[in-house]
């Protein structure tokens, strides 16, 4: 019941700064320390904003359990703020790997996680625990999405791609 609310909301948190980390030409040390921080701040402001409308929304839908929900939404949010630079500086180097491996241990971490918590709580707090802590804290499902697909291309020529990755100006011969 919770979940339209917070998805509304999280999609605030990162201010498409990912993005424009994994697009630009290039990126410095110090901007990626700024966006870092911007992030944090960003998703302690969207942690804010969850603690401050759960009571709203259990008075919503009449029930108090989506606002508790809801204000247990917040803390991961914020370590969710932690990983986003992380994760969009996987991409930008086209980790894509790694990223798999990741996302793949997620998913099985998060079923495993599931399956215990409503063994042993009986409750609607094992599917809160079984999703929220594992997933959003590892990897953000939107920013994991960006994929080589979103990367600046400065002409329409084949590109070359290496580790640091796409370098418009090496344009591979025909």
């Amino acid at each position: 019941m919770a979940s339209p609310i917070t998805g509304f909301i999280l999609i605030f948190q990162n201010l498409g700064l990912n993005q424009a980390a994994v697009q630009s030409k290039t990126i410095t040390p110090a901007q990626t320390n700024a966006l870092f921080w911007v992030n944090i701040a960003a998703s302690a402001i969207v942690s804010l904003v969850f603690l401050v409308t759960s009571p709203l929304v259990g008075l919503f839908y009449g029930d108090i359990r989506p606002g508790q929900v809801m204000a247990a939404s917040a803390a991961t949010v914020l370590i969710t703020g932690l990983s986003l630079q992380h994760t969009a500086l996987l991409n930008r180097n086209m980790k894509f790997k790694q990223i798999a491996v990741v996302d793949i241990a997620n998913v099985v971490t998060t079923l495993g996680a599931t399956a215990i918590s409503a063994y042993l709580l009986r409750s609607y707090w094992a599917i809160w625990i079984g999703t929220k802590p594992i997933n959003d804290t590892c990897w953000p499902s939107d920013s994991v999405s960006t994929r080589a697909s979103s990367r600046p291309r400065s002409s329409p020529s084949p590109m070359m791609i290496s580790r640091e990755g796409v370098d418009s100006r090496a344009v591979a011969k025909a």
